[in-house]
């Protein structure tokens, strides 16, 4: 017989991997009495299959790191947490093919929550800001755990959600948040207030110091008094007074003396209170001025000279106020106040 000369050999090699069902991929089970996990719970084998037939090795991993990993049957023995744990089945057949399907044991607890809120928080708005950002404490779970959480807010922000709350952008008041844990027992209440104070002081620029000049006179007259009384008559007497204007005038209107640039963190500037004061130079006899808002809504003033040639110094005090009660610390300023030569007949 005559042999070929050559001889083919063809290698089919299994690349399909085998099948595996999880299916149903869960159970929910209570937690053992008085209980925080769940003991004898019985875990349900994947189906497999495989294209070449041969030997399916099953394995499994938890993502509960006490439980492990390991062959086969899952164990009845083990003991899962109240929660979810997911166990992640592989299976391998004889060319090494591997497959992998999730299971998930969720563990409830059997009794209704407990649970208790963390202390209110109380504190001063962020600088420059009418807010604060706060990260309210999720309450303490004394029973029922796990739970899932829903909370309200009312007071100065109204607001609703689920879960954590996290970082959370509260405004100038209080708010109470209501929270509520459920779970498959009943659910329980507790509240919290988070209270943002404005504690900040308006800001503002003020004027000054001043360097004035008593009132000029264009034509004026000798009033023919001897010594020391003489004087002079203005043309156009300052009113009423027939003796020459010792004193500066701030007109009706001026805005010389009024604050400029403000602002508060809160506040609009119309609800912004301010106050202030003129003490005169006990030179000139004037008992002090007063007012409220800015010193032009009061004019025209008179900053009292004195007829003698000498210098007086008045004193303008600012005080403003914002509309939360926060008050600027009290600002001075000088008001100088030159005299007209003295006239002396001769």
């Amino acid at each position: 017989m005559q042999l070929p000369e050559s001889i083919t050999f063809t290698w089919v090699q299994d690349t399909e991997p085998p099948a595996i069902s999880c299916a149903p991929d869960y159970i929910t089970v209570a937690a053992d009495a008085g209980e925080t996990y769940a003991t004898n719970v019985t875990v349900p084998t994947p189906t497999t299959s495989d294209n070449c037939g041969g030997t399916i090795m099953l394995t499994w991993t938890s993502s509960d790191a006490a439980q492990g990993s390991g062959t086969g049957p899952f164990p009845v023995t083990n003991t899962f947490q109240t929660g979810t744990t997911t166990l992640t089945w592989t299976a391998t057949d004889d060319c090494n093919n591997e497959s992998t399907c999730p299971f998930s044991v969720t563990v409830t607890a059997n009794d209704p929550p407990d649970i208790t809120c963390a202390a209110g928080v109380t504190q001063s708005a962020d600088a420059g800001l009418c807010s604060a950002v706060v990260n309210p404490t999720e309450p303490t779970v004394n029973a029922g755990d796990p739970v899932t959480w829903s909370w309200e807010m009312t007071g100065a922000v109204i607001d609703n959600g689920t879960g954590p709350i996290d970082n959370y952008t509260f405004p100038v008041g209080t708010t109470t948040i209501t929270w509520t844990a459920t779970n498959v027992s009943g659910t329980d209440e507790c509240t919290q207030t988070i209270t943002i104070e404005d504690n900040e002081a308006p800001a503002f620029i003020t004027p000054g110091p001043f360097d004035l000049c008593v009132i000029n006179i264009i034509s004026a007259i000798y009033d023919g008094q001897p010594e020391p009384a003489a004087d002079i008559v203005p043309e156009f007497p300052y009113q009423g007074n027939p003796r020459r204007p010792d004193w500066y005038l701030v007109a009706a209107g001026s805005t010389e003396l009024d604050l400029s640039g403000i602002n508060d963190n809160c506040c609009d500037e119309e609800d912004i209170e301010i106050s202030w004061t003129i003490t005169f130079d006990p030179l000139t006899g004037q008992t002090p001025l007063t007012g409220t808002g800015q010193p032009s809504v009061g004019t025209p003033l008179q900053l009292w000279g004195t007829p003698a040639n000498v210098e007086v110094n008045h004193t303008i005090t600012y005080n403003v106020t914002d509309c939360n009660g926060n008050a600027a610390t009290p600002v001075s300023r000088n008001i100088l106040i030159r005299p007209r030569p003295e006239v002396i007949k001769n």
